[in-house]
Order: C-alpha cells, then sequence, then structure tokens
C-alpha cells in the first residue's frame, strides 16, 4: 500500500472473524486514504478466501499459513488475478502438483506472481551475488547455509478452542500448516544457495 500510487486495499479474508476485523480495523486507522474496506468486504471463514477473490479485486495478495496458500492460489487464478503470496509456497507434494498445475493457468492467462522471497530485492544480497558472480572469491566450490533463530510467537490455548482452531492460531508449530522450519524459514537462505549457483 505504501509503494504505489494506483492500490487500494479493498477486501480482507482470514479464517477467523476476530482476526478480519483487528486488521480490517487497523488499516483503516493507518492509512484511510488506501484502504476502501467496508464490513461487507470483511469476510471470514474457511471460504472468506473465495468471497475476497470474487469481490471484484485485480491482485490478491496470499499471507495464511502455507499449509492453505496452493488451495488459494489455484483459486485466485482460476479467477484471472494476479498473485503476491508469501513464501513457501507449499508444504508437501500434493500442494506442490496444484501450483504446477495452476502455474499453466498463470502462463495461459499471462498473469504476474510474485513470492515473497525478499532477498532477491535487498540491496545487500544484489551487491554481494553481483560481486560473487563477477569472481571476487573464485570459483565456488561448496556452499552451506544456516538460518539459526529463537522461539517465534504463541498463542495460548482457549477454552472452548477446537484442536483445529488452536493449531490454525499457532500454525508455525504444525508442519501440515507451516512445512517445518526448514520449510518455512530457511527457504530464504536456500533460496539464496541457489540464486548464487544460478539454479
Amino acid at each position: 500500500l505504501q509503494s504505489c500510487e494506483n492500490v487500494k486495499l479493498t477486501a480482507v479474508a482470514d479464517a477467523f472473524e476476530d482476526n478480519a476485523k483487528l486488521k480490517a480495523g487497523q488499516l483503516r486507522e493507518q492509512m484511510p486514504d488506501k484502504v476502501d474496506l467496508p464490513e461487507d468486504r470483511v469476510f471470514a471463514g474457511f471460504d472468506a478466501y473465495r468471497k475476497a477473490i470474487d469481490s471484484g479485486v485485480d491482485m490478491v495478495i496470499l499471507a495464511t499459513p502455507p499449509g492453505f496458500r496452493p488451495m488459494h492460489y489455484q483459486a485466485a487464478v482460476a479467477a484471472g488475478k494476479h498473485v503476491f503470496m508469501e513464501k513457501p509456497c507449499c508444504v508437501d507434494a500434493p500442494g506442490f502438483r496444484m501450483l504446477m498445475e495452476a502455474n499453466k493457468i498463470v502462463d495461459e492467462k499471462n498473469l504476474k506472481v510474485g513470492v515473497g522471497l525478499q532477498r532477491r530485492h535487498q540491496a545487500s544480497y544484489l551487491e554481494t551475488l553481483q560481486r560473487v558472480a563477477e569472481g571476487a572469491i573464485g570459483d565456488l566450490q561448496y556452499l552451506r547455509v544456516y538460518w539459526n533463530g529463537g522461539g517465534v510467537w504463541n498463542r495460548a490455548r482457549q477454552a472452548n478452542q477446537t484442536e483445529m482452531e488452536y493449531q490454525m492460531r499457532n500454525w508455525y508449530y504444525f508442519v501440515w500448516l507451516s512445512g517445518d522450519h526448514i520449510c518455512e524459514q530457511h527457504v530464504h537462505n536456500l533460496d539464496v544457495a541457489n540464486w548464487i549457483k544460478g539454479a
């Protein structure tokens, strides 16, 4: 919303109504000139993504837990929407196959898709990789990448909360939703390694 003049947020979708309403309210307050978000375009529930896609948007941003991303991506491109999706794009082989099938539609419809691998746009990485490509350290024979970090957020179990809701609100800790630490976070470094090697 801050990077482009001709962009407005016109729909928000979340599996949970409290999340959808909270985010919509925050964005209305923070950027009133960039947010056109009446209550009837704040969607909640497992089908909220479809309602947002069908609300007249041009582009869809997929920032849900990655376990749902292939299904949401498939629906967005089938509807002819441009997509920005966070990484990882999927967490398992069936999700990967769904993405690859959806990519055929992307090509047919000439849609634009971006993925949140931000190192590819980070000045320090661009400069360093340019130097490596120019031979600053010679021929690269061996490459090792790391991602070290501490714990992340954890949302306490609430009274009367289903197991599904608990896991979805703490998706980072469940492989079916996050793909695990390597898939969810280390993907950045694996991407850089492939980038350095021209892969």
